[in-house]
């Protein structure tokens, strides 16, 4: 019988499927900023550099580029209410309910580009 190419219930194609979703996973805007951004105490942690918060009032993101509002929900949720205001680029349109609420807590400035996806 000849194997069906699309029947993953064998072990060795579920394995490689497994894979594939798992490195898609990894490499997810929000998957990697959560992965190399933290804050200890008063201090920003960017891949092991520590940037001290102790002494600003104000944190503003800036993003530009695909998938930058995706960067700058996953930003919101590690810096919280240290964030005052944003300027974020992103080729596609983001409404304030698609970035999870970000531009309504926000001074948040959200521009589109179109171009390419």
């Amino acid at each position: 019988m000849k194997p069906n190419p699309n029947d993953i219930s064998d072990e060795p194609r579920r394995g490689g499927l497994e894979c594939l979703v798992a490195g898609i996973r990894a490499t997810e805007p929000s998957t990697v900023v959560a992965d190399h951004v933290s804050v200890n105490e008063a201090n920003l942690v960017v891949r092991g550099d520590r940037y001290d918060l102790g002494g600003y009032d104000d944190v503003i993101v800036f993003g530009g580029g695909n998938a930058a509002a995706t960067v700058a929900q996953t930003i919101e949720k590690i810096l919280g209410v240290r964030i005052r205001g944003a300027v974020v680029i992103d080729n596609h349109a983001v409404e304030s309910n698609d970035a999870g609420g970000f531009l309504d807590r926000h001074d948040a400035t959200v521009v589109t580009v179109p171009g390419r996806t």
